[in-house]
């Protein structure tokens, strides 16, 4: 998990905004796929315990953590910066006259057509609604 959060929520200043716990709920079993009887298991057994014993598996989980952190501020580190390339491009182009320019805000005119279609469909709404209830008023009494 630590793994995850370093490689993909680093922050470029190196933080996170999550938590890992101290504790797991559920303590994770790892194994090696050894067969059942095999003669050299005791000797397996004896490394792996001499290896967490000092310390080793630790030191590689946190140097692998420190790794993962440090790649994920590099990435970031790029996508800020070309970012900031991108907009100060665009800030260049913006101020440059153009006279082909497509993008336009829309306003009232523009809205105009569908304002008129909405408007349009609501009295028609409302009209059909006071037939069905007057239509019902005049069924019901007879």
């Amino acid at each position: 998990m630590e793994q995850m959060i370093a490689r993909y929520y680093s922050e470029p200043n190196g933080g996170t905004q999550l938590y890992v716990g101290q504790e797991s709920i559920i303590p994770g079993i790892s194994a090696w796929p050894l067969p059942h009887d095999a003669p050299y298991t005791p000797q397996i057994n004896h490394l792996m315990m001499a290896v967490v014993e000092a310390g080793l598996y630790e030191k590689w989980s946190r140097d692998m953590l420190v790794e993962a952190q440090r790649q994920s501020r590099v990435r970031q580190r790029e996508y800020l910066e070309k970012n900031q390339q991108l907009e100060a491009l665009q800030n260049v182009q913006e101020d440059l006259p153009s006279t082909d320019s497509r993008l336009s805000a829309l306003n009232l005119v523009h809205m105009q057509g569908p304002l008129m279609l909405l408007l349009l469909g609501l009295s028609i709404g409302g009209l059909v609604f006071t037939v069905e209830i007057t239509a019902s008023y005049f069924n019901l009494n007879v």
